[in-house]
């Protein structure tokens, strides 16, 4: 189902309808901008967008259309103060209304939404934005791994997903002590995950800032501003 859900994506529209261009369509689990992505895996290849191989899926996931062509409802949440949300939102709406899906759309302020997804597990679909912090270890794994999930602990493994396997590769590419060792471990994670689906990536978004340019001295790490170094040119 997850992979039926997924190919009803039109993945390239959000990106170049919602994002308008910026940033780009994800290939795996992880951002094709780490050092750790795979590039074997692809998942506009392995999941392109076919609303009728969709449908199959579903059907042989045994998730048929009632009498008004509804196959079942889901909610999806997502806050209301990101105004890229609601028309991601109602793109997510369309594709999967156009399987069968019916999606109630359920917009709220952020403290609204952060206490029903991850305290109360109020939904059924989110869409939430997480960051890599740069390497899979601190960023990623909290996605995938049994430890994360956590209720009432925010940005975790809210899906629930659970897998030994996953669980010890993730464990094994931390502790590697070079970066191509560690890189072996996170290339089957994103073979599993790529099977998987716990997680459906949708976007893979870039950070802007802009400062003056007699500014010095702030950008001191890939995606942290310090303020405290600051000097005027």
């Amino acid at each position: 189902m997850r992979q039926a859900l997924l190919i009803a994506v039109d993945r390239q529209f959000i990106h170049d309808r919602v994002y308008h261009g910026l940033g780009g369509v994800p290939l795996s689990a992880f951002d094709t901008r780490l050092w750790a992505h795979n590039k074997a895996v692809n998942y506009q290849k392995m999941y392109p967008y076919d609303p009728a191989k969709a449908r199959q899926l579903l059907d042989a996931a045994g998730v048929r259309p009632g009498p008004d062509g509804t196959r079942f409802t889901m909610r999806l949440l997502f806050e209301t103060a990101k105004p890229e949300w609601l028309p991601a939102a109602q793109a997510l709406q369309r594709f999967w209304q156009a399987v069968g899906v019916k999606v109630v759309l359920e917009g709220a302020e952020r403290p609204v939404i952060l206490k029903r997804v991850y305290s109360d597990y109020d939904f059924e679909a989110t869409l939430q934005t997480y960051t890599t912090l740069g390497d899979p270890a601190l960023g990623i794994a909290r996605t995938y791994v049994s430890e994360s999930i956590k209720r009432g602990v925010t940005f975790n493994n809210v899906s629930q997903y659970s897998n030994p396997e996953i669980d010890k590769l993730f464990d094994e590419g931390r502790d590697a002590h070079t970066q191509e060792a560690r890189k072996k471990h996170y290339d089957r994670i994103q073979e599993i995950l790529a099977r998987d689906l716990p997680v459906l990536n949708l976007h893979q978004q870039p950070q802007f800032a802009v400062a003056n340019a007699r500014l010095q001295g702030l950008w001191q790490a890939a995606n942290q501003q310090w303020w405290g170094s600051v000097w005027m040119k």
